[in-house]
This record gives C-alpha cells, sequence and structure tokens, in this order.
C-alpha cells in the first residue's frame, strides 16, 4: 500500500481476546454490540493484546471466501486470481479481499450455498470480519498489504457469482477424469439458456479444467462449446439424456448463481426475454412426483370440514413418503419429510402412530409443533435453512394453515394477503421441487347446491389461484356415505374418487363416486362381522357386543375401537341395526 495511513478510511474497532471469545466454536471471531464499539486509530494497529474487526459499509465490502474449505489450498487460491488484486486479511492474509465500491448501493449481505457448504460470502453493510489477531489460540488473521482496489458494485457482483459458479462445479465435479465431457455438456447447455455468451462461457470452463488439471482438453472442450452453441439446441442441469450426480437442490442452486451474473438485469426490474426458439429447443424437465399422477412437486391445499380426518390423511402422506410405502395403491417417491403439526403435541402423535400401527423398525417423518416465525415474517427463510440442510426432504406438511398465518391488520384485502402469505413458500417448493402441503378448512356449504366444491376452500380465491394442486375431501356424513376426494392442479387431471378411513385410521380409495354401494366402508365391515359371528354353522351367538365386533375386526388401539363403537350406536339411531335382548347387544336386521 503506498500509504499505511489510507487503513484510516476503513471502520475498524478493537476487542479484547476476552470478549471475542466464542465458547461453542473454540475461536476469537465473536464479538457482542460490535456496533456501538468506536472506531480506533490507525495507530491502534500496532497493539498485540487484543483482536481487530473492519465493519464493512456500502462503500467498502469484503468477499469472504469460504470455498477455502471445500476446495484444495492450491485450487482456492487459483481461483482467487479471478477477482483483481487487492488489500487482502484473515487466515494467511487470503480469506478475505476488500474493496472500495465506486458507486456504492444499498446493499447489506449475500451468502451462496451450494449442497449446505456455504461458498463465498458478500458482505457490506450491517457486516463485521475479523481484520487481524488470533483467530484460534494457533491460528493468526493477518494482512496482504495491498492498495484498496476500486470497483464498480456491478461489476464485482458479476465477478462474485462467476466465481461461486466455477466453485460449485468443481465441488461437484465427479472423480472419473474419463467423464468430463458428459458432465460439462449440461453445465454449458445451463449457461447458454440463460443468455450467457460463447466466449463467457469459455472462460469459465476452462478455468475449471485449470483447477481440476485438465488444461490439456481445452481444444477439445472449446469444440464442443461452439457446437453446443451453434446447434442451439440447449440441455440443462435438469437433463435425462445428460444426467447429473447431484441433488435437486444443488441444480437448483448452481441455475440461481448462473442466473445472478447480471446485476443490472436482475435488480433493475425490467423483465426476462425467453424467446420461442429458445424454449421449443429447450429439453423440458418432468416435475418431481411424490405421488404419480396424484401430488406433483410444487403447493397443495388440502382442505376439508373439521373432523373430517385431513390430519389423518396428511400423516398417512407423510408416512408414505419415508417408508417408500403405497398410498392410494401408488408408490411415492421415498425421503424426507418435515411435518408442521401446529394444533398437536407429542402426546397426539405417539397416540396416531399406535392407532396406524407404525413399527419402532420404520422410518418416521420429523415433526415441529410450533413455529417462532410466522409466514412472511422469516418462517420461510427459516423452512429453506432446514432444506439445505436435509437435500433428501420430498414432502412438507404445514397443518394448519391458520396456525401459520400471521395476524394481519393492515388495509389490504384478503385475496392479496393470502397470496402474499403464499407466495414465498410456494416458490420454495419450486425451487427445491418438493411438495408442500397446507392443510386447510372448507367453508359451511351453501344450501342450493350450485357451489362449485373447490370454492368451499376458507378465505379467498388467492389461496386457489396460487396452488399448484388442490385436494377437497368433502364429507356425506348427513347422507350416511362416504367422503369424496376431488382433485384438480395445473399438473393434474381432474379426478374424485370415493374413499374410506380404514380400521388403521389410513384413507383408502374406492373406486369412482356413484360406482359403489354408498355404505361407508366402516358399517360394511359391522354388518359383516356381525353375520359371520352370529350365522356361522359353528356359531351359536344370535346378537354380538361391539367388543365382540372389534376383536373379530382385529380393532385394538381406544381411537380404533372407539370409533367401532360410536359407528355401532349411530347405525342403531338410524335404524341400520337392532337392538339386541341383552344390554348392549346388537343384531342384524332381518332379511
Amino acid at each position: 500500500m503506498k500509504n499505511i495511513q489510507e487503513l484510516d478510511k476503513l471502520d475498524l474497532f478493537k476487542s479484547t481476546f476476552e470478549e471475542c471469545y466464542d465458547k461453542e466454536k473454540s475461536n476469537y471471531k465473536k464479538v457482542l454490540y460490535w456496533k456501538s464499539k468506536n472506531k480506533i486509530n490507525i495507530d491502534d494497529l500496532n497493539e498485540h493484546s487484543c483482536n481487530f474487526f473492519i465493519r464493512t459499509n456500502e462503500k467498502y465490502c469484503d468477499i469472504d471466501f469460504d470455498f477455502f474449505k471445500h476446495l484444495t489450498y492450491e485450487q482456492a487460491i487459483s481461483l482467487q486470481t479471478w477477482l483483481p488484486n487487492t488489500l487482502s486479511f484473515g487466515r494467511n492474509g487470503r480469506g478475505h479481499f476488500l474493496y472500495e465500491i465506486e458507486n456504492p448501493k444499498t446493499f447489506s449481505k449475500k451468502c451462496i450455498a451450494v449442497g449446505g457448504k456455504t461458498l463465498i460470502e458478500f458482505r457490506c453493510s450491517g457486516c463485521y470480519s475479523l481484520f487481524r489477531g488470533k483467530i484460534t489460540d494457533d491460528i493468526q488473521a493477518t494482512l496482504y498489504i495491498y492498495d484498496i482496489k476500486k470497483i464498480k458494485f456491478e461489476n464485482l457482483w458479476e465477478l462474485f457469482h462467476e466465481i461461486a459458479f466455477i466453485a460449485a462445479i468443481t465441488i461437484l465435479a465427479p472423480g472419473n477424469r474419463e467423464v468430463i465431457n458428459n458432465y460439462l455438456i449440461p453445465i454449458v447447455g445451463e449457461l447458454a439458456s440463460n443468455g450467457i455468451g460463447k466466449e463467457k462461457t469459455e472462460k469459465l470452463i476452462f478455468k475449471f479444467l485449470e483447477l481440476i488439471n485438465r488444461k490439456d482438453r481445452q481444444k477439445e472442450t472449446k469444440s464442443q462449446i461452439n457446437s453446443i452453441y451453434k446447434s442451439k439446441k440447449f440441455s440443462n442441469l435438469f437433463s435425462k439424456s445428460y444426467p447429473l450426480n447431484w441433488e435437486q437442490s444443488e441444480k437448483f442452486s448452481v441455475r440461481e448463481i448462473i442466473k445472478s451474473f447480471n446485476y443490472e438485469n436482475k435488480n433493475t426490474g425490467s423483465f426476462e426475454i425467453n424467446l420461442g426458439n429458445d424454449i421449443f429447443n429447450t429439453e423440458l424437465v418432468e416435475p418431481s412426483w411424490i405421488i404419480p399422477g396424484m401430488l406433483p412437486e410444487g403447493l397443495c391445499i388440502i382442505a376439508s370440514r373439521p373432523k373430517v380426518g385431513k390430519s389423518w390423511l396428511g400423516l398417512g402422506i407423510a408416512r408414505a413418503v419415508v417408508t417408500g410405502s403405497k398410498i392410494f395403491n401408488r408408490q411415492p417417491e421415498k425421503g424426507g419429510c418435515l411435518y408442521f403439526a401446529l394444533e398437536d403435541n407429542v402426546r397426539r402423535i405417539k397416540r396416531r402412530f399406535e392407532s396406524m400401527g407404525i413399527t419402532p423398525e420404520e422410518d418416521k417423518p420429523s415433526f415441529s409443533f410450533s413455529i417462532k416465525n410466522k409466514m412472511t415474517k422469516g418462517f420461510e427463510n427459516d423452512l429453506e435453512d432446514y432444506l439445505k440442510k436435509h437435500p433428501n426432504t420430498k414432502c412438507v406438511i404445514i397443518d394448519t394453515y391458520k396456525k401459520a398465518a400471521p395476524i394481519t391488520k393492515n388495509g389490504n384485502t384478503l385475496y392479496e394477503i393470502e397470496s402474499e402469505n403464499l407466495s414465498k413458500i410456494h416458490q420454495l417448493a419450486l425451487n427445491y421441487r418438493i411438495a408442500v402441503i397446507i392443510i386447510h378448512h372448507t367453508r359451511k356449504p351453501k344450501q342450493t347446491g350450485e357451489e362449485d366444491t373447490f370454492d368451499s376452500i376458507s378465505g379467498s380465491t388467492g389461496m386457489q389461484s396460487i396452488a399448484d394442486t388442490i385436494w377437497v375431501l368433502e364429507t356425506q356424513r348427513k347422507k350416511h356415505k362416504n367422503p369424496i376426494i376431488q382433485m384438480i392442479g395445473r399438473d393434474i387431471e381432474q379426478q374424485e374418487y370415493e374413499a374410506y378411513l380404514n380400521p388403521n385410521f389410513e384413507w383408502e380409495i374406492l373406486g369412482k363416486p356413484g360406482t359403489l354401494d354408498n355404505k361407508p366402508q366402516m358399517q360394511k365391515d359391522i354388518e359383516r362381522a356381525i353375520r359371520e359371528l352370529t350365522e356361522t354353522s359353528s356359531s351359536t351367538k344370535k346378537e354380538v357386543y361391539p367388543k365382540d365386533v372389534c376383536d373379530y375386526l382385529k380393532l385394538d388401539t381406544a381411537t380404533q375401537t372407539g370409533n367401532c363403537k360410536k359407528t355401532m350406536k349411530r347405525m342403531l339411531d338410524r335404524g341400520e341395526l337392532l337392538r339386541g335382548s341383552f344390554s348392549g347387544s346388537y343384531k342384524l336386521l332381518p332379511m
């Protein structure tokens, strides 16, 4: 640096080793109340009995290279040369680069992570970093004294995302050196389909080849890139023809990095143009199916009147996903499931496990019984953090919408409120290719009978318009018929089924409405049990007790037996069973 006094421009403060010691991480990088610490004079930097920290701002920003943890030291140092040289500090004097922004923007921080690994951070206002001093008892943060480079914000933004892209595809690269050609086809196609020019693509890919010690194939790769751009038939990160052995979340993360290359296009509010020919030549990615033909990725609403069994349905879906067992006679995609049981507790979920016959050996969903932050108030960020840490997650269930939605007292319409509440969650579901299921309620139906079933969903049409899939569980209790599940969505055909909550509290599809005997399945099972208990040649009984029926049907939990007894009582009240000659006994109607 031409003049060490130029450091006096920076917002530096100091902290004693005692103050900045982080017991949890065993380092000296944590400072409480750092915003209120007084700025030091440059002469104070000569002290060695404390740590010095820098508060970055919109004029002086810090690029934090976390990829040193995930690349070899030689790769990381080589990758840093992508950025212009400037004052650097941190571990070995290389962990952070400091830049002076010529055209400051209102900006705080951006962190890029892929597959749960943080690669790089862009830190402006509201951030601090250890500038010089003790990282641990054995490792020091030092300075490399260069002039602080001046750079335009949008130029640094572009370089920041380019270096993140190179780091990501290097970390995710296959170990087999012979498959690089197929590895690069979808990556180059993704760059091309996002409007990245051929020259820049070559520069990025050549740097990747340098990092993996394959500069020998630059000529071959250049020809490959020319061929892809000339054909205008672009593959992408989700290609089935050239599959990448990456997690879905990793593909979305790299795609987002590429889309963020150009700061102006991303942040000026201008709309993005996709040429029709490019769309025509794009290789389509089929939706990820949680339940084939019924429940694709995206936002799904499952709604019904209270106490119909929608929470049992949600728990049944969760169980099917984590165990890979069939539901509705269809094979789901096995994976993790997070269930927000916001109206329940541990005791109630344990009882439901027992009622469903869940065994100690089988996989089970994860549960959360409360949320600190409601929708639009931080819930989406919390959920995304979870998805990054658990990339195998296929399904998230929020039971119920009312418990997760914030209380709003502004002047917006219900349509606007519901659209805002669900927009970010909807985007998360699409980005991570999972299903987010919202358990919700329906209103009391109108007497006219002309209302569309889906219009009975509580609230405005804002919820219906944003959802990708809607299921309505329509009760027919007053008609003494089985419930009807109606389904509609962007990626599924409209369909409806007569359904039944069996004695193990698992929903089963019986068939199309109107094609079956209209009696509920439980009633059929009770009648069959009484008939077989009283009418077989070996039987001496002419009437039975509810316990006899429960034993015959092998109902062994309190919930199952209670459900059976209530059903028998209702059948008696409706004249569908007769009272026996003994107190509490039942018999069938004469044929």
